[in-house]
Order: structure tokens, then sequence, then C-alpha cells
């Protein structure tokens, strides 16, 4: 098969024997299953026994790149790491799910689809630290012992010194000691797959770097730079691509003295964006105030900085800034961190926690030197960071304390935090993902990632996004939508994004739909396919994923409302803060049931354990595959 727009291979590597293979990609599962994770969803079902724990040599990790990667289609950089997480989903921590991690490419996802690969599937587990070396046909299991102990930045910056030219993907500390909570970077500049790291560190794969010379051929090229030109075009028109990075947040009075949305700029000494990116949202600081002056972050998130700093009340933001670096160097997620950390502090202040806790530490708000010293403990699994390495059900369990109703705690749903408070932010599909989506506390970005639009904007987007009128009849209302069944379209568009490799924010701007992807993928593959083909693929990648958690054990009781979310705060200036809808109606209890029920019944789900139909998965085309939940005393 002479194939356009993939690399047309599928790489295996087996850490514990040493053998490296590669397979061509079956045209049928390319054309079913569109790429990237799509296709890296149809391989995980076949190479996944259920109920094996995370870090079992036989849990597959999978590198997914979609057919429009290392093409020149606008923001057509993002891959995928798929692998059964290593975060405990529920308080007996008996449950795990599989997920899907994705993160920007600047070298790797053009660099893997140059050496000639789709997918890159790890099994096995080495019995010393090594990293896998890809240079086109060449595939080499090298000793990691040099690299091992080194952070992510180093580790980074050392192979790209000996493979001039070439992408990867690597772990730190907090990957090498398993910890859950632990993270990769992809090009040292973006996150991928939290929970996934510490999978990495259990088969000693501290990294994997990849180069390729082969280039991506594309079938039409011709019409591939007109529909390019076309989209720049559009980017050009919408301010946020043409000034990126721009701060702008609000934390009240008392704290925007301490952050104030002018340190963005006073600090940043550059950005940068991934391959084929006109948005240049990676961004480069170098902290000019306090005990870490000199010192350097780099952040796609800059708005972590300020959010976080208030929570954890360190009134320098150049110490906010050093915990944020400090955690992007060891491998750790930040929020979960200094989530955690607070509920820490919080807990000792009420006498709930002692010193002795906490291993000796000193724990107090402001006091940046205990936060610093916890996120080496979380890294190095020592002590109370065990704990918290562990995830949200153990620390909770360590503490005595539920994390998910304590005030002091977090919005927790399968184990992991939510970026977002849902009391604070209005709920629409962004936060109502968080509930559903297979992978604990993850949103998406439709075009309500925004507060604020229109339901005629919300209802042109849901007509680019190929739904017909007979499926946007039941979404909307004259003045309202229905989030629970919008979700399950947003769902679906997520899919077809990660599936093609393209980055999300092209989709909340309005820049991307489902018909100038179709098309893009036609230029790029010749593959034909219309507009409702490619959204019915993505429902069929969506329903694959869940059926994939079904067979975990997991169904509707997992798919709940973070405890804290249902709660309402009382603040004597802003009065009564709870949760909402989009347009600012109150939610009881009640409405958060029968916007799952809708969910479920959008998706043709059965309603009472969030499973799909037989019926569903006849007509997609899943209908022989086994979604029989692992039973309870199994996991």
């Amino acid at each position: 098969m002479n194939y356009y727009g993939y690399g047309g291979n599928i790489l295996y590597v087996n850490l514990t024997t040493g053998i490296v293979k590669s397979e061509v990609l079956n045209e049928t599962l390319a054309r079913k299953y569109i790429g990237g994770c799509g296709i890296g969803l149809r391989l995980l079902y076949d190479l996944l026994k259920p109920g094996i724990a995370p870090h079992s040599p036989e849990n597959p990790i999978i590198i997914s790149a979609g057919p429009l990667v290392g093409t020149l289609v606008p923001g057509s950089n993002k891959i995928q790491m798929l692998t059964k997480f290593a975060i405990p989903a529920n308080k007996e921590q008996t449950k795990y799910y599989v997920g899907i991690g994705s993160g920007g490419s600047n070298r790797f996802g053009l660099m893997m689809k140059s050496a000639g690969y789709d997918q890159i599937v790890v099994t096995g587990s080495a019995n010393k630290p090594v990293y896998l070396k890809i240079m086109n046909d060449h595939v080499e299991i090298c000793s990691a012992a040099d690299l091992w102990g080194r952070d992510i930045y180093e580790t980074t910056d050392e192979l790209m010194k000996r493979y001039l030219g070439c992408g990867v993907i690597a772990i730190g500390r907090g990957g090498e000691s398993m910890a859950p909570l632990s993270l990769a970077f992809v090009d040292a500049r973006n996150t991928i797959g939290k929970g996934a790291a510490s999978v990495m560190g259990s088969k000693n794969l501290k990294a994997i770097s990849v180069y390729g010379d082969r280039g991506v051929k594309v079938w039409d090229p011709k019409l591939l730079m007109k529909l390019s030109i076309d989209i720049n075009e559009t980017i050009r028109q919408i301010p946020y691509f043409n000034k990126p990075g721009i701060a702008n947040w609000s934390l009240g009075k008392k704290w925007a003295v301490h952050y104030p949305p002018k340190i963005w700029k006073e600090t940043l000494l550059n950005s940068k964006g991934c391959s084929s990116c006109t948005l240049t949202c990676k961004s480069f600081h170098k902290i000019n105030t306090g005990a870490f002056s000199g010192n350097t972050l780099s952040t796609g998130v800059f708005m972590l900085v300020p959010i976080y700093g208030r929570r954890l009340e360190l009134k320098d933001y150049g110490e906010s800034m050093e915990l944020l670096a400090t955690a992007n160097r060891l491998g750790i997620d930040f929020s979960s961190m200094a989530g955690m950390t607070k509920f820490l502090i919080r807990l000792k202040e009420r006498g709930i926690l002692t010193t002795k806790d906490t291993d000796g530490l000193d724990l107090r708000l402001g006091d940046i030197q205990s936060c610093l010293k916890l996120a080496h403990k979380i890294a190095n699994r020592d002590g109370i960071g065990d704990s918290m390495a562990q995830g949200w059900h153990a620390l909770a369990s360590r503490v005595g304390v539920d994390p998910n109703t304590d005030p002091d705690g977090d919005g927790i749903v399968k184990g992991t935090s939510t970026l977002y408070d849902g009391r604070f932010t209005p709920m629409d599909p962004t936060r109502f993902m968080c509930v559903v989506n297979p992978r604990g506390g993850m949103h998406s970005h439709p075009i309500t990632y925004y507060p604020g639009r229109s339901v005629s904007v919300i209802r042109e987007f849901c007509q680019g996004m190929g739904l017909s009128e007979e499926e946007i009849e039941p979404v909307f209302n004259a003045d309202d939508f229905n989030c629970g069944r919008l979700e399950r379209h947003c769902e679906d568009g997520e899919a077809i994004w990660f599936s093609l490799g393209v980055c999300s924010k092209y989709v909340m701007y309005g820049i991307y739909n489902i018909s100038p992807l179709s098309a893009l993928y036609t230029a790029v593959t010749g593959f034909q396919i219309t507009p409702e083909e490619l959204k019915k693929a993505g429902e069929r990648i969506w329903n694959l994923y869940k059926i994939i958690n079904i067979r975990e054990g997991f169904g509707r009781e997992d798919d709940a409302f973070p405890g804290l979310w249902v709660k309402t705060i009382d603040e004597p200036i802003k009065g009564e803060i709870r949760l909402r809808d989009y347009f600012g109606k109150p939610l009881q209890h009640k409405d958060l049931e029968k916007m799952l029920d809708d969910y479920y019944d959008e998706r043709g789900w059965n309603s009472s354990e969030g499973i799909p139909s037989e019926e569903k998965r006849k007509a997609l085309g899943l209908d022989g595959l086994d979604s029989n939940r692992i039973p309870k005393q199994a996991l």
C-alpha cells in the first residue's frame, strides 16, 4: 500500500525480549478509525488484557500521530499517549482507567511520521534504565544509565544534542519513581499523559527519541496548499492568534497587587509554537524578583502561576513561578500537587494533622520552602509524598479526610483533580466532560469553552460540527441548550481532532469544524470522506474508548460530579456561589442526574449503567467487540 498522509507502519518494541518489528498499517483500520488515537484505541483493545495492573509489563504504551501531523495543515502537531493510567479511580483503589493523553509537539510528531510510523507500541519492561532511539528504520534500545536521575529538560537537551533534529518524549524523577501523579513532556514543551509517565517508569523507559528524513507525502499538494492558505487567512482575522499570550486574569483587589497581569510581559523572554502552528502559546519566562531571581520557567499555561500562587498564598509571584518550574523539571502534575499541598496545610491548621504527620515539615500557607520540599517528596515517593504521589484516594486514606467533600479539598473525578471548579465557571460541555470523560477530570474544548456565547453562535457551531437538523432539535430551545445532549457531539468532535492530530484551540476559535477537516483529510490522504462520515468515525472512536473502560469495570457510578461542586459557598461580597448552567440558572441535584440521563440517551447508551447498547455498537461497526464489565470481586 502506497500511503499518503500516513507513515504507513506500526512499530512494535518489546523491552523485555528486545524484539523490534514493524508492520504495515492496515488500510481498513485506517479508514475506519482515521488515525492517531482512533487507531491507537483499536490496537489497545486487542493488546490490553482487562484487569492487569498499570505497572505490569503487559500494559502497553502506544504513541499515536494522526494523518495530518507532519503536513503544512495549520495546527497539525498533536500526538497522543495511550495506556492504562496508574492513578486509582475509586476509593478502594481497585479501578484504573484507560486514558488518552494528548500533547502538542514541536519535533516529535513530524519526526515520527517522517520516520514512517503512525503508531509506536511499547510493551514489556527493561531490566535497567533505557531509552528508545528511532532513526528511520534503525530502532535501538539504548542504555539510559547516564540519563536516569536527570530532569526532563536536561534529558531532552542531551538527546537533542546527540541526535540533531530529533523529537523527544521524556520523564523526570516522578516517572522514574513510578509516581502515579507524574507526567511526561514532549520536546520539553508540552505535558502529556498525567498518570502515564509512571507506566514509562515501570518499564525503565526514560525517553523516546525519534528522527526521520523521509517527509510526509500528501495526495494533492496543490489542493492542500490552497486549503491551508484559506485557513491561515481566517487565522489572521482572529486577534488572539495575532497577539498570543495576552495576560488577562482577575484575582480580586487583594491578590491583584501580588499578581498583576503585567508580570506575564515583564518576565517574558520569548514565546514559541508547535510545528505548523502560528499560535506561539508556549512562553518562556525569567524570574526577576525575590530569592529565585534569574531562574527560568517554560509553560503553556502561565495562568497557573497566579491561580495557584493565590491558592497557596505565595505573595511573591517569583515563588509561584519557581514552584511550577520545579514540578515541570520533576515531571509532576502541578495542579494536583498544589491542590494536595493546600489540603494538607489546611488540615494542619485545623489540628487534624501534626508536624509529625507531615514528616517534620512545618507546612504553612505562604511558605515556598515547604511547598518545594513536598514537590521533591512526591517525586521521590518519600513519606507523606508517597501518598500524594499515588493520588487523592491514597492521600485521603492516609489522613482520614475525604477531599471530595471537605471544604479544603478539591474537585475530584475518578481520582483526578479537575482543572475547573464548576461553581466558579458555568456548566457547559467543557466542564461536564470532566465528569463523563473515561479519563478522570479531563475537559474538552468546544465553542463554549469561554463563557458568554449566544445560543445562535453555539447552534452555528453545531451545524459546522455536522449535526443534522434532526440532531440539533433536541439539543436546543429558543434561549438555552441541553448540556448533556450537546456533550455527546462535542466528544465526537474531540475524537476527530485527536485522531487527525489537530490542535483543539483551532476549534475553540471556530477555525476548524467538520467540513474543512474532511476536505483536508481527503487532500492529505486521498481517502474520500464526507463530513457526515467523518463525524460518524468520531462517534465510533469515542464509543470504543468507552467500551475499553467498561471492560475495566467502569460504569455510571463512576461518572459522578465532584462533591464540592454541589456545595454552595456564601461570600459577603459576591453572595451565593453555586453550580449554575451556562446562562446562570442554579442547578439542583435532580438537574445533574437529568443531565447524565440526557447524555446517555443522546449517545444511545443504557442510562442505568452508562454502557453503549447493542444497537449502538452494531450501528457503529463495534458489535464484535466485548464490552462486558469485570466483576467487582475481580478488581
